[in-house]
């Protein structure tokens, strides 16, 4: 999001609250971006999530950041069933390889939630309230995750995954391909 100072943290997350270190997006959730996004997910095309990670993994090398372990937001089984995949997930095991780092499975979603993509911020929030929980949770204890989304909007869904990470995590960042810059 837009910075109006010199802060390192975006003007919404200075205002509203966080539970990740910080978000990595190089992207922009516009045109073609949102195009391929949408084509990923409900289209299919599970190929586009290797130049996806591409690159979220050149983004990434500019930061100089040290992350232990990669994990990614879950989906309901009955959603990858239908689906056939999870696309965050799948762009988790890709930014793995080029990363060369271990991807594992920290959350799972055990509640259904109305779609994101049609409620404001605060709606989104408690949409999401106790809609994961944490498994596998001793290997994370004190490690530097980095918890994979394809698209971030309000922050809502890597703030809910984060706090649950947070509990053993020594520090959760957040990456996606694309943002949205303009929220309801």
């Amino acid at each position: 999001m837009p910075i109006k100072n010199e802060a390192k943290i975006c003007d919404f997350c200075q205002n509203n609250h966080r539970d990740f270190k910080r978000a990595f997006t190089p992207l922009n959730y516009d045109g073609i971006v949102r195009k391929s996004l949408i084509s990923y997910k409900s289209d299919n095309k599970r190929y586009l999530a290797k130049g996806f990670a591409v690159i979220i993994f050149n983004y990434l090398k500019e930061q100089l950041y040290d992350f232990d372990i990669i994990t990614f937001v879950p989906i309901l089984k009955e959603k990858k069933k239908e689906r056939s995949f999870n696309q965050s997930e799948r762009l988790a095991k890709e930014l793995g390889k080029l990363m060369k780092l271990p991807v594992e499975e920290f959350l799972i979603k055990v509640k259904e939630t109305k779609q994101q993509k049609n409620l404001n911020f605060e709606e989104r929030r408690k949409n999401l309230k106790d809609a994961f929980r944490l498994i596998n949770f001793e290997k994370i204890k004190d490690k530097n995750i980095l918890l994979v989304d394809d698209i971030i909007t309000t922050c809502a869904t890597v703030s809910e995954c984060s706090k649950l990470l947070n509990k053993y995590a020594q520090n959760v960042y957040t990456t996606a391909l694309a943002r949205v810059y303009k929220i309801t």
